[in-house]
């Protein structure tokens, strides 16, 4: 190779980088300039930009693996009190997802777990309590199920316990 094939190969090699370089910042620009546009919903600011700059939706997202269970209307729970007996209760979230606590009113509890609500018994009873110890007990609780209907001998709901197949379903159902 030549010295002056050699310099223009170099040269072409320097306008390859410099041109993908100021793409990459220019792409990482226009992502600064979307998610500071202000608040977005949630599903919105975690899609990414495609081809053409329109948002992709069909990327998994990361999922918790072992999530906690949280209350429902219908739920109902035990509320301990070790060193208060008297304030003790057996509650059942209201078909509003509120609870009414004895000595502090009404607590919405419906969507929070178990640690959740806990934390939020102690922040309610510390205005009458100095540090109060609470145990929560779920009791009954809306049980996982699936419904098998059509050609099916038994339709109906069935408890779900643990994985079942479409295949597993059907021959609950006796199909």
């Amino acid at each position: 190779m030549t010295e002056t094939n050699w310099k223009v190969s170099l040269i072409g090699i320097a306008v390859l980088l410099v041109a993908s370089v100021s793409t990459f910042v220019g792409q990482n620009r226009e992502t600064e300039i979307i998610s500071s546009a202000g608040p977005q919903a949630p599903e919105e600011s975690k899609a990414t930009l495609g081809p053409g700059n329109q948002p992709e939706t069909d990327r998994p997202t990361l999922q918790l693996r072992n999530p906690r269970y949280q209350l429902r209307r219908g739920d109902s729970f035990e509320l301990n009190f070790p060193y208060a007996p008297a304030f003790n209760q057996n509650l059942t979230v209201h078909p509003d997802g509120y609870i009414t606590l004895r000595g502090v009113g009404d607590l919405r509890v419906e969507g929070r777990t178990i640690p959740e609500l806990t934390q939020a018994l102690r922040t309610e009873y510390s205005k009458i309590f100095q540090e109060p110890t609470i145990t929560v007990d779920l009791k009954d609780f809306e049980k996982p199920y699936f419904i098998a209907s059509g050609e099916v001998e038994r339709p109906g709901k069935y408890d779900l316990r643990g994985d079942t197949t479409v295949a597993q379903a059907v021959a609950i159902a006796v199909g």
